[in-house]
């Protein structure tokens, strides 16, 4: 996101612009971090727990909370088992880790790490906006589950604040206009920043006619 939007906003400074597995799809790229906690939250209603305060899931967490990375994983695990062998979890375990897998379509060793990121991370991006989220969930059709009827009536429900949303895209969004060269290559079956949002790339610079300054490889992962 800084190489792009530097790009744009200072395109003398550069002679070049190399992306490797790069944030190129601007706010999007945040939104099923969010999706993550609400099916999460859903499932597993032990983050936040019972007898803790109650909060919206798009701040991420409260400013103040004391809530570790330890925590969160602490908790995942508690209601998923993510890290035990497949055949050591209970079945109850075993559904809502695949409902999780199967609906966000992340690998099961991933979850864990995007639990974190729809906490700490969107608690930062929040912040930075004087306390409003630019994320939601509200107008998403969930798919891949047993029953996605369910658990669309039943996953909490987030409205993105407008002014919010603006600031951020303004912050962190690209539109394409690149004078320099530019290459990306990503790896195919990344879990962190998914190779779909070289695309997005792809299509900004086509539509701000840059397309022949592109060059876009990818590599499988092992």
């Amino acid at each position: 996101m800084v190489a792009t939007r530097a790009a744009e906003l200072f395109p003398k400074s550069w002679d070049g612009m190399l992306l490797t597995s790069g944030v190129v799809a601007g706010p999007s790229t945040y939104d099923f971090r969010l999706d993550v906690r609400a099916i999460y939250r859903h499932l597993c209603g032990n983050h936040p727990k019972p007898d803790e305060p109650a909060y919206s899931l798009a701040i991420g967490l409260p400013a103040d909370a004391k809530l570790s990375t330890g925590d969160v994983a602490a908790r995942a695990e508690e209601c998923l088992g993510v890290r035990k062998p497949a055949a050591q979890r209970t079945p109850e375990q075993a559904r809502k880790l695949k409902t999780i897998v199967d609906v966000v379509r992340i690998p099961e060793s991933a979850v864990i790490g995007h639990l974190n990121w729809g906490t700490f991370t969107l608690r930062d991006v929040v912040q930075r906006h004087g306390g409003a989220s630019p994320f939601g969930n509200a107008g998403v059709r969930y798919g891949g589950s047993a029953d996605d009827a369910a658990l669309n009536a039943a996953v909490p429900r987030f409205v993105a604040d407008p002014r919010a949303a603006r600031s951020f895209a303004a912050d962190v969004d690209h539109q394409g206009r690149f004078v320099m060269p530019v290459l990306s290559t990503h790896g195919v079956g990344d879990s962190t920043v998914f190779v779909e949002g070289s695309d997005t790339l792809r299509q900004r610079m086509q539509t701000q006619g840059r397309a022949g300054q592109l060059v876009q490889t990818f590599a499988a992962q092992t």
